[in-house]
C-alpha cells in the first residue's frame, strides 16, 4: 500500500551532545519538511556527489533549518535568527523562499550544520514508523 508524504510542516530538533543537558538547556532547532519535488532533487545530487558536501549541507540549512529557541552566544545572550526577505535560486533550479542568512548559519559548527542537514532530510522522509507498519 502507499503511503503519502507527511504533511508535518515543521519538527524540532535536538542536537546529539545537548540530549544528555536537562531539557530546559536544550538547544531546540526548527527544521521545515521539504515538498516531495525538492526532495527527489536534493536526493538526485546527493548521488550524483556521492555523500553530504558542503555545498549540500549549505542547500540544506537554507531549505530546512527555520529557526531556534534556547542558542546563545558565549555570553549566554539569544542569538537572532534572521531570514531573507526575498526568494532564492539555488544553482540547480531549487527556490527557496525566505531562507536564513549567511550570518545566521555561521554561528553554527560545521559539525552541527552537518548534523542538522542530515536531520532536514530524514525530516523530509516517510519512515516505516510514519507509515504505521
Amino acid at each position: 500500500m502507499a503511503v503519502a508524504r507527511s504533511t508535518k510542516e515543521s519538527q524540532d530538533y535536538v542536537l546529539q551532545a545537548d540530549r544528555k543537558l536537562p531539557v530546559e538547556q536544550q538547544t531546540k532547532f526548527h527544521l521545515a519538511t521539504m515538498k516531495t519535488h525538492t526532495h527527489v532533487r536534493v536526493q538526485g545530487m546527493l548521488a550524483t556527489a556521492g555523500n553530504l558536501t558542503g555545498e549540500l549541507v549549505w542547500l540544506l540549512l537554507k531549505l530546512g533549518l527555520t529557526g531556534w529557541t534556547g542558542f546563545n552566544d558565549e555570553q549566554g545572550q539569544p542569538i537572532p535568527f534572521t531570514r531573507e526577505s526575498r526568494k532564492l535560486t539555488h544553482a540547480s533550479g531549487i527556490e527557496i523562499q525566505n531562507p536564513a542568512t549567511d550570518t545566521t548559519l555561521n554561528w553554527l559548527t560545521v559539525e552541527d550544520a552537518y548534523e542538522l542537514a542530515g536531520a532536514i532530510l530524514r525530516a523530509s522522509t516517510v519512515t516505516v514508523d510514519d507509515a504505521g507498519n
